[in-house]
């Protein structure tokens, strides 16, 4: 609307006045309640109009969008704002001059969670009449990876004056959603008190035409049943062509106040649709009236009844027998397969309620669970119940529910047996020798659960049927008492005995050899490898380590990885150590073992040498016949080797091998070649020796 004038029509039966009432620019959406008229305008206010004395009498600003949608609650105390974001301004007027004052409550996007690659925006809004349920059409941008696509639906309003409906840390916000897959036009609510459906115009699908992905004109109307808040109906408005300007889209719709028909004007074609309430299908073709219709609205009738939905109560039945001793519920809800108005049945639309039964002991309970009593008669029974719909007494179908009792199955259980050590399982599974119904139990249809037992160290895996024994149980015999109870009927159970036998986790070690140099080093990896507990290998998680004794002091154990090692310089030959292993959890179960360990003389080498002097002065001819020799991995020196003993040949007292390892010229000389043999021996071990040569060459110069 460009103008800015409202125009008011009062309705009798002879008369039409048109008194015109000034508001701001273009107004766009309007709503009633208690006698004033809410305006929302081109400049983004709403203006309050009295409809007693036709003038403005106040304003709320700050909407944020001009053109939203307006909705107030039927007690006029709240007024919602569709436009972009869902605005709650909580209503005040005064008693003095009609005046409305509304401080926002709270602005929030019409959404359950925010969605950083998700965009929602408030396009329309209405309230159930009851204002119960408050419906704001939703426009969805999803900005994916994939490319940009878009969407819509509803999005359920959880009320700050309904507890069961808020939301926690806020309770004026977007409860749930009903995806629509398309944009919603008007939403409009049946004249039953509680609204029991809701109706909304397609205004638009997202779709490829082959020249890009865009929204193209809706041609339908979704409709809701809002006790369970899903879709039961969608009604085709038709096209006239096959391109997408021939759509027949709906603009304004509403209900008959008996909640028969929904009437959905198409401006395209300049024509009124209706179709049934219930089935969303069309009794009549649409009929004509003035250009391009937009706008419609039915006159209240508080004297209209409210039309009865179609209930389908549907027989219900099991397919197979079920035990007079069950605990649960023969039927979990007869309510399952029953619908009202086309929609499904629930305890939110619907009563139940028992008419009879050929048993006492089949009971219909207020919730639509069928339940037996232990001492019901085996066989074919039934129970004959009703529906009706809520607010509406009269409006009922009935089924019945067929069942099939039969006795609990017999269980023939035996008691069970088995050894083990500490830790393992002593029975695989107590059910191998049980039956039902002269059938192997298994854990589909039975149920295990333990009793009693004689130590905490003896279970029952219910879920596998396995009777185990703790790491550290004690050895000796035990008795575990289980309880076997058929799963369908969970009274009918026996029970059993488990007798368990725990041995001694018997510890083995063998002997563990090893060589190594004096020079150190590890000479076993692990002195477990080859020891068993309980008949497999004992690892460190299993035993305690310990060292009991050694004959060397630089033989050791680690106790963290169960290596022996030995330290450089320990005494060369044969050296053992004692070590202990005991059973985790069980300290007086112990065993000990040997480690021998070979110690070999560290490698020595003597290396030739060669020299060359004056005959006729003294002095030093090669500063240490060490330099090039060698123990183990060291080099060898005064402080590792001996030198001795050493010979001259020929024979000459002028030369000499000192204990430092230098060969001197002690005098003048006869010239000439000369051999000294010597040898070096470890000063730790003696024995351990190496010979070598120093060639001497004496010039006469």
């Amino acid at each position: 609307m460009i103008d800015t004038t409202l125009v008011e029509a009062t309705v009798d039966d002879s008369t039409l006045n048109f008194p015109k009432i000034t508001v701001g620019p273009s107004p766009s959406s309007l709503a009633v309640a208690n006698g004033q008229v809410f305006v929302l305008g081109g400049d983004n206010i709403v203006r309050v109009i009295n409809t007693l004395k036709n003038n403005e009498v106040s304003e709320l600003a700050n909407i944020g969008d001009p053109n939203g949608s307006l909705a107030v609650m039927p007690d006029g105390s709240r007024l919602y704002v569709a436009a972009t974001d869902v605005i709650t301004f909580p209503l005040t007027t005064s008693a003095v001059d009609g005046s409305v004052t509304a401080g926002e409550l709270v602005r929030f996007p019409p959404e359950a969670s925010p969605s950083p690659d998700v965009m929602n925006l408030a396009t329309s809004v209405a309230i159930s009449p009851d204002g119960a349920r408050v419906y704001v059409g939703v426009t969805t941008y999803y900005f994916e990876f994939a490319g940009f696509r878009a969407g819509g639906g509803i999005a359920v309003i959880a009320l700050k004056d309904d507890p069961a409906n808020n939301v926690e840390g806020n309770p004026e916000a977007v409860r749930s959603t009903i995806g629509l897959g398309s944009l919603a036009g008007e939403i409009v609510f049946s004249k039953d008190q509680s609204g029991s459906r809701a109706f909304a115009g397609i205004q638009g699908i997202w779709a490829n035409t082959g020249y890009g992905a865009a929204f193209v004109p809706g041609r339908s109307v979704a409709g809701i049943e809002t006790a369970g808040g899903t879709t039961t109906t969608w009604t085709d408005l038709g096209a006239d062509s096959a391109i997408w300007s021939g759509q027949n889209t709906a603009a304004g719709l509403d209900v008959t106040p008996d909640r028969s028909k929904v009437f959905v004007t198409i401006p395209r074609n300049n024509t009124v649709a209706t179709f049934r309430v219930d089935t969303g299908m069309s009794d009549e073709p649409p009929f004509p009236v003035d250009l391009g219709p937009v706008a419609l609205v039915m006159i209240p009738d508080k004297a209209a009844t409210p039309t009865a939905f179609k209930i389908d109560a549907l027989d219900d039945g099991l397919t197979s027998p079920i035990p007079v001793l069950g605990t649960g519920a023969a039927v979990a809800n007869v309510l399952q397969n029953d619908t009202i108005g086309g929609a499904p049945a629930s305890l939110k639309n619907v009563t139940p309620s028992a008419v009879s039964s050929t048993s006492p002991g089949i009971v219909l309970d207020a919730a639509g669970a069928v339940w037996v009593a232990p001492d019901t008669e085996v066989g074919v029974q039934s129970l004959s119940y009703q529906i009706c719909e809520s607010g509406n007494a009269a409006n009922c179908d009935t089924a019945a529910v067929t069942l099939s009792l039969r006795q609990a199955y017999r269980i023939v259980a035996t008691d069970d047996g088995g050894t083990a050590f500490a830790g393992a399982v002593a029975i695989p599974n107590v059910l191998a020798n049980d039956l039902l119904n002269a059938l192997p139990a298994v854990l589909e249809n039975v149920s295990l659960w333990a009793v009693s037992s004689t130590s905490p160290g003896i279970s029952l895996d219910a879920s596998t049927g396995a009777v185990s024994s703790a790491p550290g149980t004690a050895a000796g015999a035990y008795e575990l008492v289980y309880s076997i109870c058929e799963i369908a009927s969970p009274k009918n159970c026996d029970v059993k005995t488990a007798r368990v036998t725990i041995e001694p986790n018997r510890i083995y070690t063998e002997g563990d050899t090893g060589t190594v140099s004096a020079a150190g080093g590890q000479a076993i990896a692990n002195v477990l490898v080859n020891d068993t507990i309980a008949g497999s290998q004992a690892t460190l998680a299993r035993v305690n380590l310990s060292a009991v004794s050694s004959t060397a002091t630089g033989l050791t154990l680690d106790l963290a990885s169960g290596a022996v090692n030995v330290a450089r310089g320990t005494a060369v030959g044969v050296q053992t150590l004692i070590y202990k292993i005991c059973e985790s959890g069980n300290g007086s179960n112990c065993a000990e073992g040997t480690a021998t360990v070979t110690v070999n003389a560290t490698a020595i080498k003597a290396v030739n040498d060669q020299a060359r002097a004056s005959s006729k002065n003294a002095g030093t001819a090669l500063a240490s016949v060490l330099t090039n020799d060698r123990l183990g991995d060291q080099q060898a020196t005064t402080s590792n080797v001996t030198i001795a003993p050493w010979s001259v040949s020929p024979s000459n007292s002028a030369i000499r091998l000192d204990p430092s390892g230098a060969v001197k010229i002690l005098s003048k000389t006869s010239s000439g070649t000369y051999t000294i043999t010597y040898q070096i021996c470890e000063t730790k071990s003696p024995t351990n020796c190496s010979k070598a040569t120093v060639s001497l060459d004496l010039s006469g110069k």
